[in-house]
């Protein structure tokens, strides 16, 4: 059983890392610096 502690930090670590990379994207004028696309993906 995984301690509800690991969930809520996975939880919370992607959606720091999202709301991050949504500010490089807007910043950036929706150019991302390591864009998905780009990798084939």
């Amino acid at each position: 059983h995984i301690p509800r502690e690991y969930i809520y930090f996975a939880i919370a670590f992607s959606l720091a890392v999202e709301a991050l990379n949504m500010l490089v994207r807007s910043r950036n004028g929706g150019a991302a610096v390591a864009d998905k696309s780009e990798n084939g993906e």
